[in-house]
């Protein structure tokens, strides 16, 4: 295989890998895009509209397909004609075992939702790859409070859990048009010049993969003629090489030649807003009493929608506040590892959540999105017209047309008296029967 190679010596084998890394992936895109979505059309593997739905028409989802291939692909071949050292291979390796589970698992729930039991051991699975093949580990807690270095079975355990938390924060931010693909950008532009400075061939090789397997999605994601959805295929995938490379940074910003005093602030600040939406999100359900794995719209994302907002200046504000507070801990590099954790922990709910303060003090209030409905009155009217006609009517267009009250959204009482139940349930069946006719 040693004809494969080229001989780069080190200082071209950096801006090779960065630009190979960059360039390849995104043009691997523009060829096997169109194909996905041709594909998907024709099996009819389509989002469908439904009541939680921010879109109004069928969509070609698996677009995290592409995102495996071109990736992958990438990998493979820079990692053949570069000359990665058999250590980084084995690492290399491991990242791409633990992607396939989850682009396999990926695929598999779009197609047919799984148990959320049956995700989280895939996302075990692929974590111990990685933790244990290629020793991949947060192996210090930096001081804080007063904790260094972790004992081995502590820190493989936390950081298998830190992939877990990740990879279910990627899925559940994955909500609105661009907003994950960004936030991707933005990490892997934040660590990849680190990777750079101090020649580790495969992170850089990782986080400017994914940077031109993201653009190239993106391209096809923000297009209103070939638009397609990167579905928990891409989600979960993405959210796996994103914890690799926060807890990889780490491990560099530690005994690289050169590195940053807050390291694990500015990992913290990178992804404070797919954690801090996750945090917010699971303690709404715990207080509601709902299931941590069902779907509403309580995200970050949503509040912004519900503001007027588009889903590009809802992603857009969102970028904005993360890289203001990557730049905080930049300038403010020099305090005191503590303070900046303390820092970061303070100012990203004040950076997230300022938008909806300006909006408040401009006297701006939320408005009505195109299809927002009561959890209780859409759960209602699926389940009485599922049993009407004997089959199950969602995800369909036909509840975006249901005329239901808007106050009190996510509360039992949104219905309450047995008139307005039956109102509701008879322009629904008015709605599904127009629906069934036309379709």
């Amino acid at each position: 295989m040693s004809h494969l190679m080229f001989d780069l010596t080190p200082v071209l084998k950096a801006p090779v890998l960065a630009l190979a890394g960059l360039a390849i992936p995104f043009l691997v895109s523009l060829k096997i895009y169109p194909i996905i979505i041709y594909t998907v059309r024709t099996k009819n593997l389509m989002d469908e509209p439904g009541a939680r739905s921010l879109h109004g028409n069928k969509v070609p989802t698996m677009g995290g397909v592409g995102l495996f291939i071109s990736f992958s692909l990438t990998s493979i071949l820079l990692a053949l004609v570069t000359g990665l050292s058999q250590w980084e291979l084995l690492k290399l390796l491991s990242v791409l075992a633990g992607s396939m589970i989850l682009f396999f698992l990926g695929v598999k729930d779009d197609l047919i939702a799984l148990a959320p039991s049956k995700k989280i051991v895939g996302q075990v699975l692929a974590a111990i790859l990685v933790v244990f093949l290629a020793d991949i580990r947060i192996e210090s807690f930096f001081g804080l409070m007063g904790v260094g270095i972790l004992p081995y079975w502590v820190s493989a355990i936390f950081t298998i859990l830190i992939f877990l938390l990740l990879i279910n924060a990627y899925n559940l931010i994955d909500g609105i048009d661009g907003l994950a693909g960004t936030i991707t950008l933005i990490t892997c532009a934040t660590f990849m010049p680190f990777f750079f400075l101090n020649g580790d061939g495969l992170l850089l090789l990782v986080s400017s993969s994914l940077i031109g397997a993201t653009t190239g999605f993106l391209f096809f994601n923000l297009s209103a003629k070939k638009r397609l959805f990167m579905g928990d295929t891409g989600s979960l995938f993405m959210g796996f090489l994103v914890a690799f490379l926060g807890v990889s940074f780490l491990a560099v910003n530690s005994t690289g030649n050169f590195a940053v005093s807050s390291g694990p602030a500015l990992v913290l600040a990178v992804l404070s807003f797919p954690l801090l939406d996750t945090m917010r999100v699971s303690v709404i359900r715990i207080w509601n009493k709902k299931s941590l794995f069902k779907a509403d719209r309580n995200h970050i994302h949503h509040r912004l929608l519900g503001l007027g907002l588009k889903h590009f200046q809802a992603t857009f504000i969102i970028a904005l506040m993360n890289l203001m507070l990557i730049a905080t801990v930049l300038i403010l590099n020099e305090l005191n590892i503590q303070v900046q954790l303390i820092m970061v922990l303070g100012l990203a709910p004040i950076y997230y959540f300022l938008p909806f303060a300006i909006a408040y003090t401009m006297g701006s209030t939320p408005v009505k999105m195109p299809v927002d409905m009561p959890v209780i009155a859409e759960e209602v009217v699926v389940d009485e017209i599922g049993s009407r006609i004997k089959e199950e009517p969602t995800p369909i267009s036909f509840l975006e047309k249901v005329d239901v009250p808007t106050e009190g959204m996510h509360e039992k009482t949104a219905i309450t008296s047995s008139a307005e139940r039956a109102k509701i349930l008879e322009k629904a069946m008015d709605a599904f029967k127009k629906y069934k006719s036309t379709n």
